[in-house]
Formats: C-alpha cells, sequence, structure tokens
C-alpha cells in the first residue's frame, strides 16, 4: 500500500522510504483518494487510505509535521463498503470466449492467456500473480510456488491441464532468463523481461478481455469465486 502511495505523491519517482511525508496535507489526501476510487474496490481503498493515516501519525510523533497538518491530512474519510454480496457468476461459457479472444492476438495474446489461466486455474489473487517469478514454476510436478499468499505465507498450487498448457506456450515465448514470470510487452511484441506487471495491470488486462469477449464486468477476483465455486462442485474440502 504504502508503494502505491508513495508512486501517487511523487509522479512515480518516490518509494515509501524516500517519499517526503510529512509535507502531505489535506489537498493531497483529497486527491489520492479519488486517484485509488478509480483504481480498487472500497475496501482496498480503505486499506491504502488506513496506511496513510498511519504514517502521517508518525510524522507528527516524530515532530516532522504540525499537529494542525496532520490533523487534517488524515480527516480524508474512508470509502462506504456495500454489504451485499455479489452475485456475478462466471460460466464456462464465459471462460471459453476468453480464452479465444486470446487467441489471435500473438504474443500479448498468449501471455494474457496465461494471466487468465492462472487467475481461474489456480485461483491465485493479484498481487500474489504479480509475485511470482520463474523459478516459481516447476513444470515437472507441475507445481507453483506462491511465496507472498495472504498473511504472507507461502503454498503450493498445482495448475490443471489447461492451465498448464497456457503456462508452457508463454514460456515457449518468454524464455528462461530469470525475472518475473510475467512481463511486460510493448508494441510491436517487445518483451521487458524485467519489468513485472502490477496488479493494477492485471485488472485491466482482465477487463479488456472480458470487453472484446463481450462478457461484462469482469474482474481477478470474480475468476477467483469461480475456481473456488467449481472446486467445491467438484467436491473439494473448503
Amino acid at each position: 500500500c504504502l508503494s502505491v502511495l508513495a508512486e501517487l505523491l511523487t509522479a512515480g519517482k518516490g518509494t515509501p522510504l524516500t517519499c517526503p511525508w510529512w509535507e502531505v496535507r489535506h489537498t493531497h489526501t483529497a486527491a489520492i483518494k479519488q486517484c485509488l476510487e478509480k483504481r480498487y474496490r472500497p475496501a482496498t481503498v480503505n486499506k491504502h487510505l488506513s496506511a496513510l493515516r498511519g504514517v502521517l501519525k508518525m510524522t507528527w510523533q516524530l515532530g516532522l509535521m504540525a499537529e494542525p497538518d496532520w490533523r487534517a491530512a488524515s480527516s480524508v474519510r474512508s470509502v462506504t463498503v456495500s454489504a451485499s454480496v455479489s452475485k456475478r457468476t462466471v460460466t464456462s461459457k464465459d471462460i471459453g470466449k476468453l480464452f479465444k479472444v486470446c487467441e489471435d492476438d500473438g504474443l500479448l495474446g498468449c501471455r494474457d492467456a496465461a494471466i487468465l489461466a492462472l487467475l481461474y486455474g489456480c485461483g491465485l489473487r493479484r498481487h500474489e500473480l504479480v509475485k511470482l517469478r520463474l523459478e516459481d514454476y516447476d513444470p515437472k510436478t507441475p507445481a507453483i510456488l506462491v511465496r507472498e499468499g495472504r498473511g504472507g505465507e507461502e503454498r503450493l498450487v498445482y495448475p490443471p491441464p489447461g492451465t498448464e498448457r497456457a503456462l508452457e506456450a508463454w514460456l515457449a515465448m518468454r524464455g528462461d532468463e530469470e525475472g518475473p514470470l510475467l512481463v511486460r510487452v510493448r508494441r510491436g511484441g517487445h518483451l521487458q523481461l524485467g519489468c513485472g506487471l502490477t496488479d493494477h495491470a492485471v485488472l485491466l488486462i482482465t477487463r479488456k478481455r472480458a470487453k472484446e469477449a463481450q462478457v461484462s464486468e469482469l474482474t481477478p477476483s470474480d475468476l477467483r469465486h469461480a475456481f473456488i465455486a467449481d472446486m467445491l462442485d467438484l467436491g473439494s474440502p473448503v
């Protein structure tokens, strides 16, 4: 969260360790809230705002910020989180459409197919997906080591045949150079092997492919929920 906040406050030039948090004022936090609302769902926005308030309070406690400035900057309100449960369901027909639109899009489509396959076939969260590195995938088993799961815990996931095929097709194009498993693809089909994706990029990719496939309002979380629902239907324990 602090990395995202520092990026917003410094136009992408700062990190949590270099960002001048003590210079943040109410106008900044209000603008940050608007930016976050465009990127994330309410609960995630509130998590970022909570992290921001924590840092601002520490700057005041350390004497780096005057109390009126701290209180004003921290006064931005959290977003109201709806208690209603999403009824969005992803059908097997929807899944087929998503992969179909990736088939004829060259290198970019191959990568996006691997992303969708990991979200749906392994139930990965966005932040888990973008943290994967090449060495985390063992094609012999096959198995994927998720190093930064919820609570910082590691776990192994086992890709089903469809996900395995999508991964192998992507790796055949990506190559075996160390680095992020999923990387950026520049215009013209050029790989940036040292540049991994962000969780926001994964959201945009999912939305883009859903729009092309005419599957409305699809998010990475919807694919994870579909994975969970399918596993329960197959009789897997919770």
